[in-house]
């Protein structure tokens, strides 16, 4: 029998992705990030930090919907 909860972290992937937290339940072999995927995710995190420092009109996007996020 699988041992099934709910924790912060598996409502936050929930949250940000439904499709990612299926994959974490159903198949967490996949999910698992490698010492490539955490250079390559600290790498686009340091470029979006450049970008906000050098380009003073830069925003974080918050919303899914475009059209929400346009207003």
């Amino acid at each position: 029998m699988l041992n099934r909860y709910l924790s912060k972290s598996k409502l936050q992937k929930h949250k940000q992705c439904k499709k990612y937290f299926w994959l974490a339940e159903n198949n967490p072999t996949l999910e698992e990030t490698n010492d490539i995927s955490e250079i390559i995710m600290e790498q686009g995190n340091e470029f979006g930090s450049l970008i906000k420092k050098n380009f003073y009109n830069t925003f974080d996007i918050k919303e899914k919907n475009i059209q929400k996020s346009n207003n």
